[in-house]
């Protein structure tokens, strides 16, 4: 696969066969009491694995907001300078990280425009990356 320039990202690295144990455990127990309350963690890996996990491994997408009185998801127009992002509809991601940034993101105390992006790439063999944890390739 092709290295990815220097100020792309890639997701860290995810949770042990242990930890993934204990996710599992955790997200039975919060489906289990219902969606009313919040998820109990307190497991000793950071929040953003088990968000990750969940992204990968359930039938979910992730909403990240400083809103906690959410009670339903409508489709609300973005205030976006760019025509594609001015759109109404439900922000959420297959991810774990984004949701947790726009989550603790103050906009409030520091206005911002924000350009971000996902995206996968396309290797000379024709092999998309994967979406989850990317390695980057040795420079030469």
């Amino acid at each position: 696969m092709e290295s990815l320039p220097d100020f792309w990202l890639p997701r860290p690295e995810g949770a042990t066969a242990s930890s993934r144990e204990r996710f599992e455990a955790l997200w039975e127990h919060a489906l289990s009491r219902g969606p009313a309350d919040p998820v109990p963690y307190r497991l000793a890996e950071p929040k953003w694995q088990f968000l990750c996990h969940i992204a990968d491994h359930a039938d979910v997408v992730l909403h990240g907001s400083q809103d906690p009185a959410i009670e339903l998801f409508e489709p609300r127009k973005a205030d976006d300078v760019i025509e594609f992002g001015d759109r109404a509809a439900v922000y959420a991601a297959t991810d774990g990280i984004w949701p947790m940034y726009y989550a603790i993101l103050d906009r409030a105390r520091n206005p911002m425009s924000l350009t971000n992006a996902c995206i996968r790439i396309q290797g000379p063999s024709g092999v998309w990356s994967e979406m989850g944890p990317a390695r980057r390739s040795s420079r030469s």
